[in-house]
């Protein structure tokens, strides 16, 4: 059955982090935040193994490296994908995602979910800084 997806950027902050940062690479998914290296994470054969080949940005200056439970174990996450600079070395994260799969029949949970995140980013950052979405 088709797996409806939700890519979340840095969701359940407020279960896994204070509710106010002062920056923020002190939000974290599993523990992993903006800024760090992924190699302390992940080794470089398997980033480069999982470095997907093609690149959303136009000027494919970053790649994309999504690890799922074959090599990354979360109870909360089904995946985690990161955005990293091809030319750096260090492995440097840009972005960082979590991903929770939902089958076809669970939509409304889903929905559900993503209002429920939409809802706690408003009260970390603001309305001002909220953009519609799909």
């Amino acid at each position: 059955m088709k797996n409806l997806s939700i890519y979340l950027f840095l969701i359940f902050f407020t279960l896994q982090t204070p509710s106010q940062a002062d920056d923020i690479r002190d939000f974290q998914i599993e523990g992993i935040s903006i800024g760090d290296s992924l190699l302390d994470y992940f080794s470089k054969e398997l980033i480069e193994k999982e470095k997907r080949k093609r690149s959303p940005y136009k000027n494919n200056d970053f790649f994309i490296a999504s690890f799922g439970s074959k090599n990354f174990n979360s109870d909360i996450y089904n995946a985690v994908r990161f955005h990293l600079r091809r030319d750096d070395k260090t492995y440097k994260i840009y972005h960082v995602a979590g991903i929770i799969d939902y089958q076809k029949e669970d939509f409304k949970k889903c929905v559900a979910e993503k209002n429920d995140i939409a809802n706690e980013l408003v009260k970390l950052f603001g309305a001002e800084k909220k953009k519609k979405g799909n």
